[in-house]
């Protein structure tokens, strides 16, 4: 019988999650070790301590303070005080004897099994198992002497690539990470699985690193960074942009560290890719040809968010063969369900990611290989669906700016007072199902003539959403009562003798609209549409006699529709409202 981990937790209620999964796994390195050095202990034998007396027979002081630093960060306070949950440990570690089943191969899938389990380890997010192994595989397809992983956690992501190396005894494996007991787990498992000739450091990567002496060793790097969220720092005087955020001081770090040959693998947030702040950074590293390929993950990967990712591969000194060009691809159409919290990588789409990129070759609509002159000429952007929706964009197009003004809202305090005339406010919440809600907006008095002539609406405006986890678009009906834009919303006014603004409205909302405007907004958590952006998107160029027509007629069947829909609305609930009260009087007759 095999046993498993996150089968023990779930039938053992006594155990907390968090000290619940730290002690099995202490019980499982105490097993695995026994196990695989014949070494037997009494079943009654005290655990506190334990792993440390057996690790002090392995030479390296290292690894014996690892042992150590593990033991005490165990919750052995929870065993003293609850015999019943010290019975069911005991329990746990007389199966793992009998069973004969703590292999390393089971260990490793145990670490699997928890992220299956509850999808977070020892309050981390940990690379999702598949996402491990197409990195791995990808890593392996050219050999390597060493592996070193940053942020290495547990160090899963660099043991899954050196396995699928071979497990070699010749391949050094390298780890950092800023978390000392995330460290001291990494050096056990590395012990435990096989591999002799390891480090782990504890520091922070974004410091300057000191490499150590003697000749290069042909590297891969693994990298899933942390989210860091929306911070930026200021950067030295030799780095284009003046300030960057934490995940491009990590990438930064880690390409200082490459040498001719080296390759590198991370995963990186949409943001990364397309933001503003490191337009400099992203242009500096195509033109040295170190980007290889940028392939899009599926949504929904990670349990505790549902951020867009990228896998960013890195390599100086690349083959002739590839240079001057960048792989892209799209995995976003095979996922596949994993738990109730988080989707899995399906194997086809590793294969089909692992050919592709050995062979560098297009496979619409799954792949393309661009130059690097696109990509500057896409202004540098490394979001794969630039360059992999190329078959969407109108054959015949114009820059939106030069057709339209484009407005960012009002950044206006509720309740300001400027003088006696209200307006409404609108804001993202009074933009429902492509109608703007009036009656929902806040009032506020402001009347300045520059306000008026900057942020008042008018009829045929094209209002959207600036900032927010939803893009909405709406056109403004005829007559609307006195209003201005909120802080974020955009406005877009169309000069109607250059173009249809129902015209223009129709393409935003449709399909390809959508995504040339998911194309370029930026940000992670909060989804942001610069205006700035938006003058350089491309819309379809109508020349023809007839748009103008075609764009007046379809302004007319939209007010028709709004109109005739307010009049059925209106009619469904007066006949509601009658039906109802008829209900409420046949019930107070019948009592």
């Amino acid at each position: 019988m095999t046993l498993k981990l996150s089968s023990f937790l779930a039938s053992n209620s006594q155990f907390s999650e968090e000290s619940g999964k730290r002690l099995l796994l202490y019980v499982s390195f105490v097993q695995c070790f026994c196990q695989q050095y014949h070494v037997s202990y009494q079943p009654d034998t005290q655990l506190e301590g334990l792993l440390p007396l057996l690790f002090r027979q392995v030479p390296g002081y290292a690894i014996k303070e690892a042992a150590v630093t593990f033991d005490s960060a165990m919750p052995w306070e929870l065993l003293q005080g609850n015999s019943q949950l010290a019975v069911s440990l005991s329990h746990f570690q007389q199966e793992l004897v009998r069973s004969c089943c703590a292999t390393p191969a089971w260990l490793l899938a145990q670490l699997d099994d928890l992220f299956e389990a509850d999808n977070i380890l020892f309050d981390v997010s940990v690379t999702p198992p598949t996402l491990c192994t197409l990195i791995a595989r990808l890593a392996s397809l050219r050999p390597a002497r060493q592996i070193v992983d940053l942020c290495c956690g547990t160090y899963s992501l660099g043991l899954r690539t050196w396995r699928e190396l071979g497990s070699a005894p010749g391949i050094s494996c390298l780890g950092e990470d800023i978390n000392g007991y995330l460290c001291s787990f990494a050096r056990l498992l590395l012990f435990l699985c096989g591999v002799y000739d390891f480090s782990i450091a504890e520091r922070d990567i974004t410091l300057p690193f000191t490499e150590p002496p003697g000749p290069h060793t042909p590297t891969i790097f693994t990298a899933d960074f942390p989210f860091t969220g929306n911070r930026t720092r200021a950067t030295s005087k030799d780095t284009p942009s003046s300030r960057i955020y934490a995940d491009w001081l990590m990438i930064r770090a880690l390409l200082g560290r490459m040498h001719p040959g080296d390759r590198a693998f991370v995963v990186a947030t949409k943001g990364a890719l397309v933001r503003k702040n490191e337009c400099a950074l992203r242009a500096e590293l195509v033109k040295n040809d170190w980007l290889d390929a940028v392939i899009q993950l599926p949504p929904g990967l990670y349990p505790d968010h549902n951020l867009p990712l990228e896998l960013v591969v890195f390599e100086k000194a690349r083959p002739s063969s590839r240079s001057g060009r960048v792989f892209f691809a799209d995995m976003s159409a095979f996922s596949i369900p994993g738990t109730r919290r988080a989707k899995k990588l399906s194997p086809s789409g590793i294969d089909q990611a692992c050919r592709a990129f050995q062979s560098f070759v297009c496979e619409v609509p799954f792949s393309a290989v661009v130059p690097k002159e696109a990509i500057e000429h896409a202004g540098w952007s490394l979001y794969p669906l630039t360059y992999l929706t190329q078959d969407n964009l109108p054959s015949r197009s114009l820059r939106l700016g030069d057709v339209a003004s484009i407005t960012r809202g009002l950044q206006l305090a509720k309740g300001s007072q400027v003088c006696s005339t209200p307006r409404y406010l609108l804001n993202i919440r009074d933009l429902q199902n492509g109608e703007i809600l009036f009656e929902t907006a806040d009032q506020v008095e402001v009347g300045s003539v520059s306000l008026e002539e900057k942020y008042r609406i008018q009829e045929d405006d094209i209002i959207l959403t600036s900032k927010g986890s939803a893009l909405k678009i709406a056109i403004v009906p005829p007559n609307p009562p006195a209003s201005y834009l909120g802080g974020n919303l955009t406005r877009i006014r169309v000069r109607n003798d250059r173009y249809s603004p129902y015209l223009l409205y129709e393409y935003l909302i449709s399909e390809r609209g959508q995504n040339a405007l998911n194309l370029i907004q930026t940000g992670t958590t909060i989804r942001v549409l610069g205006s700035a952006n938006l003058k350089e998107l491309n819309i379809p160029d109508y020349a023809s006699s007839s748009a103008v027509k075609i764009g007046a007629a379809l302004k007319d069947a939209a007010i028709q529709h709004r109109q005739e829909k307010r009049k059925l609305d209106e009619a469904f609930a007066r006949k509601r409202e009658s039906l109802l009260s008829q209900l409420t009087t046949a019930k107070e007759r019948e009592t």
